[in-house]
C-alpha cells in the first residue's frame, strides 16, 4: 500500500488517508482514466489507450467530477494537478509540471 498527499492505495480504490478526511474514494478504473486523462487532456485518447469507448471514458470522467466536486473538464484537471493526486511530469523538461518551472 502508498501513500500520495492524501491519498491511500487500497485494494480497488484509491482511497482517502485517514489524515485527510473528506478525500473522495475512487476505483481503479477511475484512476486509470483520470491519469490517462490528465497525461492526453483528451477523450479519444483516453478511450484509445485503455481501449473503452468514448462514452465509457466521459461516464467515468462524470463520476469523478461527482466525487471530488467540480463540474467541469478543465476544473478537474486544475484540481489533480496542484493536489498532486496525479504525479506530471512535462514530457520536455521533466520537471515544470510538479514545480511549476
Amino acid at each position: 500500500m502508498s501513500t500520495h498527499q492524501g491519498w491511500t492505495d487500497g485494494p480497488g480504490e484509491r482511497q482517502a488517508d485517514p489524515s485527510s478526511p473528506g478525500t473522495p474514494k475512487l476505483t481503479t478504473r477511475q484512476q486509470e482514466v483520470l491519469e490517462a486523462f490528465v497525461a492526453s487532456g483528451r477523450e479519444d485518447d483516453v478511450a484509445a489507450a485503455l481501449p473503452i469507448s468514448r462514452d465509457t471514458v466521459r461516464e467515468h470522467l462524470k463520476h469523478i467530477r461527482l466525487k471530488v466536486g467540480v463540474s467541469t473538464a478543465p476544473e478537474l484537471f486544475a484540481l489533480v494537478i496542484n493536489s498532486g493526486f496525479v504525479p506530471m511530469t512535462c514530457p520536455k523538461c521533466g520537471a515544470c509540471f510538479s514545480t511549476g518551472r
